[in-house]
């Protein structure tokens, strides 16, 4: 069963132009070898004016010039080193979403302010010029920390002060690439993964945390069809954050205004302008009429899968007992079940099963096959 809150987006931004990661990490090693040349400045000429030498007239100046050259040279493995401990922003800045933008500056803003906060107090201790170089470098060093910090866990921080990352007007609503509202029963179908690992869904699936709530109750009935497809669907999800398959959210908005799990689906849908996966009929005729597009996964697996017709033979494992006596029950691909003549005694094995009758419900399909009888079925019958 998965931790929500663990659940983690894989990358998905490559830079295209503009600032890369290579460039701002060479920005920022810079940046720090011309606070501690500054640094190294101050020094030199601190030290040149308690130094006597008849020899020589100026030497405040030779120190400060002494102290840059020191600084220059020694400031790029420093800034290196800067560099590893607070990180890099990765990515182009006209890539990166504008709430991690808004994340990145408020972390650099507050990093800023502890770092000037420090500074001030080495202004006032140390000699002026020295105090206000290591100052300098303070507060630059703490606000892109801080930045950085705030970059990384944008959307942990917005979904810990209970904000949404998705805008609630757009100019484009319902776009492709702005992923799916999942409902339960889209979990909880073996469809949703298959379309991932083809490549049919690629979009980001939005979890709302009532959905999870839901789907985390039904697993706890065991022993019951249900449960086991509710488990299995929990495992899915663990298996799309665990291996990237997709991006994975988990939606915080709780939709208090409306009752039933299937209005607050809507209701969010429609707020913020996204479309629902779903394998509930009901459900999309419900949405649509509100305005709010749905994609239903049995219709998409069907549309892409062979067909199955009567007489189509196929390879299934019986998973529980049948309504009626001697039937058991095996599933598809898609969710599609099989209810197989003489099964019953064959729950949890591979059997061959030939497709008798096909019958059209308002879930799906419904099939009744019965098994091929294997060599050892036909020995016992001329046997007789």
């Amino acid at each position: 069963m998965i931790d929500p809150p663990e659940i983690e987006r894989p990358p998905r931004r490559r830079p295209l132009s503009g600032l890369t990661a290579g460039s701002a990490g060479m920005l920022f090693v810079e940046g720090a070898r011309m606070l501690f040349v500054l640094v190294g400045v101050a020094v030199g000429y601190r030290a040149g004016t308690h130094w006597t030498n008849p020899n020589l007239d100026n030497l405040p100046a030779i120190g400060a010039v002494a102290g840059a050259l020191i600084a220059y040279v020694t400031g790029g493995w420093l800034g290196r080193a800067l560099r590893r401990l607070t990180g890099t922003v990765s990515g182009s800045v006209s890539h990166i979403p504008p709430y991690e933008i808004l994340a990145g500056a408020l972390g650099a803003t507050v990093g800023a302010l502890v770092g000037l906060t420090f500074g001030v107090a080495l202004v006032l201790v140390l000699p002026r010029m020295i105090g206000l170089a290591l100052a300098a470098m303070l507060v630059w060093v703490t606000g892109w920390a801080g930045g950085s910090v705030a970059l990384s866990r944008a959307e942990e921080l917005f979904a810990a002060a209970g904000l949404s990352l998705r805008p609630l007007v757009r100019s484009t609503p319902y776009a492709g690439a702005d992923g799916y509202v999942v409902d339960t029963s889209s979990i909880m179908d073996p469809g949703m993964l298959v379309m991932i690992r083809s490549g049919l869904l690629t979009s980001d699936l939005l979890v709302p945390r009532f959905v999870l709530d839901e789907l985390r109750a039904l697993a706890d009935e065991i022993g019951t069809e249900r449960g086991r497809r509710a488990q299995a669907g929990l495992e899915t999800l663990e298996m799309i954050r665990r291996e990237h398959l997709a991006r994975l959210q988990i939606l915080e908005d709780a939709m208090v205004e409306f009752d039933e799990v299937d209005a607050k689906l809507v209701g969010l849908a429609r707020r913020l302008q996204l479309r629902i996966l779903t394998t509930d009929n009901h459900l999309s005729s419900v949405a649509e009429l509100q305005g709010v597009p749905c994609l239903n996964i049995r219709t998409v697996v069907s549309d892409m899968a062979s067909p199955v017709v009567a007489g189509s033979e196929l390879q299934l494992t019986i998973v529980k007992p049948g309504k009626s006596e001697g039937q058991g029950v095996a599933y598809l691909d898609d969710g599609s079940m099989v209810v197989v003549a003489g099964g019953e005694e064959l729950v949890g094995e591979d059997v061959s099963v030939v497709i008798t009758n096909v019958l059209p419900t308002s879930k799906g399909r419904l099939y009744f096959a019965h098994r091929v009888p294997d060599q050892s079925d036909h020995g016992t019958f001329l046997a007789g």
